[in-house]
């Protein structure tokens, strides 16, 4: 929630990446961090601010060390990227943007194309 300048809150929506992140919950998907370690466990829970709670996790460190952890708990700003499961092209928060851009909505990378090219 944001605070406006009259006092009163506006619910902020959330983007993209954390509908996704939010909707991997029950899959299994791999976490890379920025030290380079790798985990790749079924999601269990998700904060937006891609905090990732694991389990049943294999655990491999930057030199190739692999380890089984039984949960773990990842925080979000320590998060490089997240690796999704294919089945999640089909989500309704991508639809949407699919839709947006099929029905003539450009987004602002086709924009910023259209114009170097001409």
């Amino acid at each position: 929630m944001s605070r406006n300048a009259d006092g009163t809150f506006t619910k902020l929506s959330l983007g993209v990446p954390t509908k996704l992140l939010h909707e991997s919950v029950g899959f299994i998907c791999t976490v890379e961090t920025k030290n380079g370690a790798l985990y790749r466990g079924l999601v269990l829970n998700v904060e937006d601010c891609f905090n990732v709670q694991m389990k049943d996790v294999r655990f491999t460190d930057k030199n190739g060390k692999k380890n089984n952890v039984s949960n773990a708990y990842i925080r979000g700003s320590q998060v490089m990227y997240i690796v999704l499961p294919d089945m999640l092209r089909n989500s309704p928060s991508l639809q949407k943007n699919v839709r947006a851009v099929d029905d003539g909505q450009e987004d602002d990378a086709q924009h910023v194309a259209k114009k170097q090219r001409t």
